[in-house]
């Protein structure tokens, strides 16, 4: 069974990236009623009283409605934990998807999807002879606002992908609004900021 500290990372994770799949889904009510911050810290409650069987009085489980929403967002709501000792990389590409798998989110042909990664506008790697395609990267049944823009420029870095994952997933303190909180990549995009900021700092890595 794998330890505390990396249950809690997991869903620290997950809750992090299902947020931007729920609060499209909450009534304008609910969304004035509660933070990100709180929704955040209700999901983790949620994601850890589904994976134990059991129901968080606080919060309750994850509503039908809520599971319907994170299926269709390519989330595994499955109890199945990460192996213990599973490395990051591992886990990358257990939580990856296949091209016939991606083809059919986006609702194009497998081929389009293949044309795609070459072209470097969706990104993925090769394990074991397939594609592996990162989630981080959609959104829903799309890909992340802006990101088509970006991609090309992080195929040609040439990084490993957990780094790739890293990268997009830590705050950048050139990614801020107003002198605010830092924001990742991904953040950043999904709230529709200009993806030109985002290519100024991955430029960064390449100098």
């Amino acid at each position: 069974m794998p330890t505390v500290e990396n249950n809690e990372a997991r869903l620290e994770r997950q809750a992090r990236d299902m947020l931007n799949l729920l609060r499209e889904t909450r009534s304008p009510k609910r969304r004035a009623r509660k933070t990100l911050e709180q929704l955040r810290q209700e999901l983790v409650k949620k994601l850890a009283a589904d994976e134990q069987g059991s129901e968080n009085p606080s919060v309750g489980p994850l509503t039908e409605a809520e599971r319907a929403t994170l299926t269709a967002g390519g989330f595994r709501l499955d109890k199945a934990p990460p192996r213990k000792g599973r490395s990051e990389f591992e886990q990358l590409v257990a939580d990856s998807l296949s091209v016939e798998k991606v083809a059919e989110r986006l609702g194009v042909n497998a081929s389009r999807i293949r044309q795609r990664l070459k072209e470097g506008t969706l990104y993925g790697f090769k394990h074991e002879r397939y594609w592996e395609l990162p989630r981080f990267q959609f959104s829903g049944r799309s890909v992340v606002t802006g990101l088509g823009e970006i991609l090309p420029s992080v195929k040609d870095l040439a990084l490993h992908p957990v780094a790739i994952l890293r990268w997009f997933s830590t705050p950048q303190p050139e990614l801020s609004i107003d002198d605010g909180e830092p924001m990742t990549p991904l953040d950043w995009l999904r709230e529709g900021h200009p993806a030109d900021a985002v290519l100024t700092v991955l430029h960064m890595l390449d100098g």
